[in-house]
């Protein structure tokens, strides 16, 4: 009996052997250094611009170079290589989506989306324009009533001054009166008017120049509204990379999407979304894009912004209406605009001036079509205006036109799109008020209407209805 014991016992112990021999046959080490099952766990900064350079973490990338692609992309150039580690530039091209990390084994997708911010390196407030330089500084330039410029002054510029106390930038973004940054570690920061809490530093006391906003980290997108017809107005959204949403700052008509119409000079969620890729805040209004591809929308509905079908104010999110497959979202002071990944664009809310591009002047309260817009792939919407880029590189506008926005050398109105622009290598798009503005491909910034504070940044207070070359990333 023991004899069978020993044998069943040798038996045992000779399966256990096998197994580990053959579990590290495939999953060690191969010959030429790659691991067979490599993992990617995190990249940083938390999203980034075409030619940022950002850092892969994770196990078993290799001793020896393999490739690591993002969407849309081809390999991206590598600065160094290591098993846990892989330091990269994003390639020009890249779109938002799972990163590739490929080995002499295998490859291996990201669990994650990585957001590609093809116009995180410029931010519009009302009259102010904001913008990033590849030593992640920042530099802003037009009104500065509120210190909202950052440079510990409240003097208007007319060329582009360096923001204080920020030295690692991704992203930058405006509100009607108030600044937004975040910095490469995911934190954000705040300055300018604060009359309603919009800097979210706890206080409501103008800053002119940066302060953090608390309770904030790994965040991915900024945004800041406000109206102009009460000067004070504001609020501040943020996409945190757990993909919920997080607002502060002005409340009276729900825009905050906290189930409350009470303002907060601090960050608080927003109520019932998850999942959130891109967020966009109008004047008194807020804009949420799931991954899902629907979009989701609170806070004033006046004009119809809501899309939802009424005019009622809504303070937490509400689906908008007939609208899913959505790749974008933007948002003017009273209308909103939407672009589905067939390359054509949804608009809904005021149209006084044609904002919506229907050929109309009548207010929507649920999403309609804009014609002539096809093969569409950026979007921006300004008070009365709004514009796209086509994939060709054209830059189309429609609505008012009177500061010279659509920057087809004319003030003429348009109730339907018209082809206005063409700038070489175009990346991305903005909009506000009476201006427009587009980045290159190089970190370049153009902009091109109104300029009463010198908001365009070319060193006058002369409007421009053609686009002027004001910004180079790379030069000091």
């Amino acid at each position: 009996m023991k004899k069978k014991h020993y044998l069943y016992l040798l038996i045992f112990l000779i399966v256990i052997a096998a197994t580990v021999f053959f579990l590290k046959q495939f999953t060690g080490k191969s010959k030429t250094g790659f691991s067979n099952v490599p993992a990617i766990k995190e990249i940083m900064p938390a999203f980034g611009s075409p030619g940022t350079a950002v850092t892969v973490t994770g196990t078993d990338f290799g001793q020896e170079p393999g490739k690591i692609f993002f969407s849309g992309s081809g390999a991206a150039p590598v600065i160094s290589w290591s098993d846990k580690k892989i330091i990269c530039r994003i390639p020009a091209d890249a779109v938002t989506g799972p990163l590739t990390v490929s080995t002499g084994s295998g490859s291996t997708d990201s669990a994650f989306t990585y957001r590609i911010n093809k116009t995180g390196t410029t931010g519009v407030g009302f009259y102010h324009t904001l913008a990033v330089r590849d030593n992640g500084t920042a530099w802003a330039w037009g009104r500065n009533f509120n210190g909202q410029l950052g440079d510990g002054t409240n003097t208007q510029r007319k060329l582009p001054v360096r923001i204080l106390n920020l030295n690692d930038v991704v992203a930058v973004d405006g509100g009607s009166l108030h600044s937004l940054a975040i910095s490469g570690d995911g934190t954000v920061w705040a300055w300018g008017c604060n009359a309603r809490g919009q800097l979210g530093d706890g206080t409501n006391i103008d800053k002119n120049i940066p302060v953090r906003v608390p309770g904030l980290k790994n965040i991915i997108e900024v945004d800041g509204g406000g109206t102009f017809i009460s000067v004070t107005e504001g609020h501040s959204l943020a996409i945190s990379g757990d993909g919920t949403v997080w607002a502060w700052g002005a409340n009276n008509y729900g825009q905050l999407g906290d189930g409350t119409n009470i303002d907060k000079n601090i960050p608080v969620r927003v109520l019932n979304l998850d999942n959130i890729t891109e967020i966009a805040a109008g004047g008194s209004h807020s804009l949420a894009l799931r991954s899902d591809g629907t979009v989701w929308a609170w806070g004033q509905n006046i004009k119809g912004q809501l899309g939802d079908g009424t005019n009622k104010d809504r303070n937490i999110p509400v689906q908008v209406r007939n609208l899913d497959g959505v790749t974008a979202v933007a948002a003017g002071v009273w209308h909103s605009l939407a672009l589905k990944s067939d390359g054509t664009v949804r608009a809904w809310g005021w149209n006084g001036d044609s904002q919506l591009g229907d050929g109309t002047e009548n207010n929507r309260n649920a999403p309609i079509k804009i014609p002539k817009l096809n093969n569409i792939i950026a979007i921006a919407g300004g008070k009365s205006h709004g514009i796209a880029l086509k994939n060709d590189g054209s830059i189309w506008a429609w609505g008012w036109n009177g500061r010279g926005q659509f920057g087809n050398g004319t003030e003429d109105n348009s109730t339907v799109p018209v082809e206005a622009v063409r700038i070489k290598n175009v990346a991305g798009i903005a909009a506000v008020l009476g201006q427009s503005y587009a980045v290159d491909n190089n970190g370049g910034i153009w902009v091109w209407g109104g300029n009463n504070f010198g908001q365009v940044g070319d060193g006058t207070i002369i409007d421009r209805n053609i686009p002027v070359h004001v910004f180079d990333k790379n030069i000091e």
